[in-house]
């Protein structure tokens, strides 16, 4: 009874591995058609792209574009480009600015009165009036537009060069920058004092001035030095 059943049992493996190569060769043909498949659509892609590319270049839309293209604004801004002699006048311009502000830096020093003696008592005041075209006796120099200016201590070294040399600003206070600025306050610079020329004034040396020297109000008692020396002659 035994042999029967282990036939039959073998019978039964025989036939389920006949069946799982079946199976195996049947999903080994399907993955072959798969494959030929994807095969056959690439070159069939490739052939309607070329397909493509051959029914645009006989009508060839993309060079004509070109021509189009250079007939577009964006080229002709290159002969707009002669606009671009304007820089060249800006340059001019600035040029001829800055030419002006040179030849007017040229007459202020021009008309500045160097003093070189610190001994010197004398100092042709009318003269220099003339020069700068000031008939007034004040104000030689306008020094209420920087009343409220922070460079007050500036202005102090101001009055000392004109109570001492006759001078109104010191070469130290010129390489600060104290020229340029004096332009931009429309202050007019009559002269310029060595360092060694200044010194403090003597508050005894003005009257009734104690308050703006000890405030530091330089433009006050700086027009009184002026006016003084004007009136002493």
């Amino acid at each position: 009874m035994n042999q029967p059943k282990q036939q039959t049992q073998e019978i039964k493996n025989n036939q389920n591995i006949i069946q799982n190569n079946q199976q195996n060769q049947q999903n080994n043909q399907q993955q072959q058609q798969q494959n030929n498949n994807e095969t056959q659509e690439n070159p069939l892609n490739i052939a309607q792209l070329i397909q493509r590319k051959d029914k645009k270049d006989p009508g060839n839309p993309e060079i004509p574009e070109n021509p189009q293209n250079n007939e577009n604004p964006e080229n002709p801004e290159s002969p707009e480009n002669p606009e671009s002699p304007e820089n060249p006048e800006n340059q001019d311009n600035k040029k001829d600015h800055n030419t002006q502000m040179k030849s007017q830096a040229d007459e202020n020093e021009q008309s500045q009165v160097k003093v070189n003696d610190c001994n010197a008592k004398e100092f042709p005041f009318t003269d220099v009036l003339n020069k700068l075209k000031l008939n007034e006796g004040y104000p030689i120099v306008n020094l209420i537009a920087a009343q409220q200016s922070k460079r007050g201590s500036f202005y102090a070294g101001i009055a000392r060069a004109c109570f001492n040399s006759d001078a109104i600003i010191v070469n130290s206070l010129i390489e600060t920058g104290i020229e340029k600025y004096a332009l931009r306050r429309n202050l007019t610079v009559i002269g310029v004092a060595p360092e060694n020329c200044v010194k403090y004034p003597k508050i005894n040396s003005i009257q009734k001035s104690s308050d703006e020297i000890s405030n530091c109000h330089t433009h006050i008692f700086l027009l009184i030095i002026l006016k003084m020396k004007l009136d002493q002659q």
